[in-house]
């Protein structure tokens, strides 16, 4: 109570009737982290109020893996996998897909299979709920045989899904249309960063891209030929969410606004209000003349 009066904060349980109550009050300001879908319902319910919103959509998150060495390879193929099922894929940062520069594509799904294969148990991710385990699954069906490693036979419960390489999947099936949001990692082959930008480009834009390269020209090629919310270059997740001195939104489909963290988050919810006064009445050559000049001022 220091810094915030009384009711600063309110939480409101409910689902979509609340929601809908709540942006009806009308509010100063939304915002909406989710899909796609939902986030266009949330822009039509604000559109009567002209309430601003802030929307983190999230999207297929690409991350290309240039040809390396082995030691720098195991580095990246720790960060996608440890990060992956340590949330179970399940946050808006996560690695969607990766595609993978040919001269070691063979090596890397090697490398990120034998890091699935260390998890043990933890291979299992549990999901926010059995519907939503249930809509992951589903986006395996017909790439069951891209599968690395293999599936198991059944999982721990109706709301896990195992953490699992699908290598080489149809670029028209589910899994590489629709935001995955949970352990699966699609593996494509590309011949370099310019195949690898290319494909991004094609497709609606994503609210990171991650390159994983040791390559200057690489990187830079990213930086320009590809348009996303953020571009992390040789970083992972953890990077930009400790990082308060940037702001964090998307672009195009994955939304827009700095919505999370930091300065820019701050001014976002604000209202920039311009202030002007003068020390007595200042008219203008439309309208009232400007009070005379006294002698000397």
């Amino acid at each position: 109570q220091r810094y915030f009066p009384d009711r600063a904060v309110v939480v409101a349980e409910g689902g979509r009737e609340v929601v809908e109550r709540l942006i009806a009050t009308p509010v100063d300001h939304i915002l909406f982290t989710g899909g796609g879908d939902v986030g266009r319902k949330i822009l039509g319910l604000a559109a009567p109020h002209l309430t601003p919103v802030s929307l983190e959509l999230g999207g297929k998150n690409p991350c290309f893996v240039d040809a390396s060495d082995k030691a720098q390879l195991e580095l990246y193929a720790a960060e996608i996998v440890g990060t992956k099922s340590y949330f179970g894929g399940q946050f808006c940062q996560a690695h969607d897909f990766c595609l993978v520069h040919e001269a070691v594509f063979d090596d890397f799904v090697q490398l990120l299979e034998d890091r699935i294969a260390s998890l043990g148990d933890r291979r299992h991710c549990q999901m926010i709920n059995a519907t939503h385990a249930a809509r992951v699954k589903a986006l395996l069906r017909g790439s069951e045989q891209c599968a690395r490693p293999p599936l198991p036979p059944a999982t721990v419960g109706d709301d896990s899904v195992p953490m699992t390489l699908l290598v080489s999947p149809d670029v028209e099936s589910p899994v590489m249309q629709e935001e995955i949001f949970g352990p699966l990692l699609p593996v494509l082959r590309v011949s370099g960063a310019k195949e690898a930008c290319a494909f991004v480009s094609k497709r609606p834009k994503p609210l990171v891209v991650y390159c994983y390269s040791e390559d200057d020209v690489a990187c830079t090629e990213f930086g320009s030929a590809t348009s996303s919310g953020n571009l992390a270059v040789n970083a992972g997740p953890q990077r930009m969410q400790s990082n308060f001195n940037v702001g964090f939104g998307g672009v195009g489909d994955s939304g827009f606004g700095y919505s999370i963290w930091g300065r820019a988050a701050f001014d976002d919810y604000s209202h920039h209000k311009a202030i002007f006064r003068g020390r007595q009445f200042a008219g203008s050559v439309w309208g009232a003349a400007a009070p005379a000049q006294k002698q000397g001022s």
